[in-house]
């Protein structure tokens, strides 16, 4: 008898190559890079908001404040026109300090008439922390405490509604005085004045 030779045949699977073995990695990588290039756009456009939304907000304030301002100076001219036009009632007064120079300028407007005055300073510094000026009348040989205020930061102040009783020999004398604000002992008068005016015996202006 002839023997049959039987041959099995095995299935080889393909070795992988190279090629397809170097491309995951690279796949990879590719996919990296893109994560990291959005997360640095998102940085970015992230930062550009904030410094965005930090200059608009700088710039609303900075148009408050131009406004506040706008409205402070037009409400000074309105108050100064208004005092002027009763001119043939007004005394128009220069308060003088110890520098004459560059020192406060202080001008009184008193209007007779309507027994009322204004008080207009400029170069006037801010009081201190705690410390206020405050006006005085001299009435009859007596101070009277008219007003208190304060100056803006730019030196400025504007004190209206100031009321002027009439007396026998009506006010012979203004003094201006730096005090403790809020101190009742503010209703007495200061020995120490900063800025006066006497009445002529013919002052009008």
């Amino acid at each position: 008898m002839e023997r049959v030779h039987e041959t099995k045949v095995v299935p080889i699977s393909a070795a992988p190559s190279a090629t397809s073995a170097s491309r995951e990695p690279r796949r990879a990588s590719r996919s990296w890079g893109w994560v990291v290039g959005i997360a640095a756009t998102l940085l970015v456009a992230a930062g550009l908001a904030l410094e965005n939304l930090q200059l608009r907000r700088s710039l609303e304030s900075r148009g408050v404040e131009l406004a506040q301002a706008t409205a402070k100076a037009e409400r000074r001219e309105r108050q100064l026109d208004a005092v002027l036009e009763a001119e043939k009632d007004l005394y128009v007064a220069q308060m003088k300090g110890a520098d004459t120079v560059t020192g406060p300028g202080i001008q009184f407007f008193w209007n007779a008439k309507q027994h009322r005055a204004i008080l207009h300073a400029f170069r006037l510094p801010p009081a201190r922390d705690g410390r206020a000026y405050q006006l005085w009348l001299i009435q009859d040989g007596k101070p009277v405490s008219a007003k208190v205020f304060n100056s803006d930061p730019d030196g400025h102040a504007l004190v209206e509604n100031i009321q002027v009783p009439t007396t026998p020999n009506g006010v012979t004398q203004v003094l201006l005085t730096e005090e403790p604000a809020g101190d009742r002992r503010c209703r007495r008068r200061s020995r120490s004045s900063a800025e006066r005016w006497r009445r002529p015996s013919a002052a009008r202006h």
